[in-house]
């Protein structure tokens, strides 16, 4: 029986006492038949260097992987439900890799994905061949490098289906790190039948592993965890409502003309959000770096970045560009982002009262 691999979200956060990475399971689509291709990576952001011409082992347990042509996307066959036009190679705006050095590639590409490279070593292995990256840029924002605020990292697609008879079957993979500084292990571990996802832990008794899921958080990165908390942002008012309550702002909320984006001040949103509205400048949950001019939030153990004149936002270092060229401005000393960005990298929902012109958030 071939079906599709199906992972639900997990994040694993490794550090080898030698060296270090994390590696873990990027978001993913939970398909459990051969309607649709589960959209599964694998993150990789090295906290070490990772030396030219290194490669790191892939290996599957209860999963097939798909052959090379699919892989390379020379094989055609849309009826195969692996297909994906241009296939699973490294592509970055058309530009692909041939084993080029990190400063041959990366300079000239606005991104924080690092090449790579897979071959098929059998049906349950792949290698995969990565660029190299300096030590000097290993964990650090390639903003004076390339203009890209994230962090550099290697995303690499899961090409397997699952393929065993067996339901109540785990689809497993495994890391060998092949003699780099890539995290070793244990990278997921999934049920076929119920997507139901159990605790990992990594081979290595020298590694710290600390894991989250959706259902269950075991680690926090700041006081962002507060739930249920309602915040309301009336066009050009001088307040904000939190849970229905009043909260003066110095600077009201307003629409962007150029891309008719409703713009919210960012600080004063975020901090509501984390529990700290009525005290909003002081509030660790947002951090002002006034020579990189860069605003830094902490929310439900996530990282967000914005940077004042740029159009991306960076969520734990990946970077993805707001919509409408809409960018992250100042008006009277205040930060400003579109609203719908701002849930989205928050991870909350949003709603727009068109007549009454509010934007709300939902925590």
């Amino acid at each position: 029986m071939k079906v599709l691999l199906t992972l639900i979200f997990t994040m694993i956060m490794s550090t080898f006492v030698f060296a270090g990475s994390e590696n873990y399971v990027s978001t993913t689509l939970a398909v459990k038949d051969e309607s649709s291709l589960a959209e599964a990576s694998i993150i990789i952001r090295p906290n070490d260097e990772v030396e030219t011409g290194s490669s790191i082992i892939l290996t599957f347990k209860n999963a097939k992987v798909f052959s090379q042509g699919m892989i390379d996307g020379t094989e055609l066959d849309h009826t195969d439900v692996a297909y994906k036009t241009g296939g699973y190679q490294y592509n970055y705006n058309r530009k692909t890799w041939s084993g080029e050095g990190f400063y041959d590639v990366m300079p000239s590409l606005d991104t924080d994905k690092l090449p790579y490279r897979i071959k098929r070593m059998s049906g349950n292995e792949i290698e995969v061949e990565l660029c190299n990256l300096p030590s000097k840029w290993a964990d650090r924002m390639l903003t004076d490098l390339n203009g890209n605020g994230g962090k550099p990292h290697y995303e690499i697609p899961v090409v397997a289906y699952a393929d065993t008879d067996n339901e109540a079957a785990y689809v497993t993979c495994k890391i060998n790190a092949n003699g780099t500084s890539i995290s070793g292990g244990e990278v997921f571990r999934s049920n076929i039948r119920t997507g139901s996802q159990e605790k990992i832990k990594l081979a290595s008794t020298t590694t710290t592993v600390k894991t989250e899921t959706q259902t269950e958080t075991t680690t926090s990165k700041t006081e962002g965890s507060v739930s249920k908390l309602n915040v309301s942002v009336p066009i050009g008012r001088d307040f904000i409502y939190i849970n229905n309550e009043e909260t003066p702002i110095d600077t009201p909320a307003y629409i962007q003309e150029s891309s008719s984006s409703t713009m919210v001040p960012l600080r004063a949103v975020a901090a509501a959000l984390s529990g700290s509205g009525k005290n909003a400048d002081n509030s660790e949950a947002v951090k002002w770096n006034s020579d990189e001019k860069k605003i830094t939030v902490y929310y439900n153990n996530r990282e967000i970045v914005f940077l004042v004149g740029s159009d991306r936002i960076y969520i734990d270092g990946t970077a993805t560009k707001m919509e409408n060229g809409v960018v992250t401005e100042i008006r009277n000393g205040r930060a400003f982002v579109p609203f719908r960005a701002l849930g989205g990298a928050l991870g909350v929902d949003v709603e727009w009262e068109p007549e009454e012109k509010i934007a709300s958030f939902i925590g």
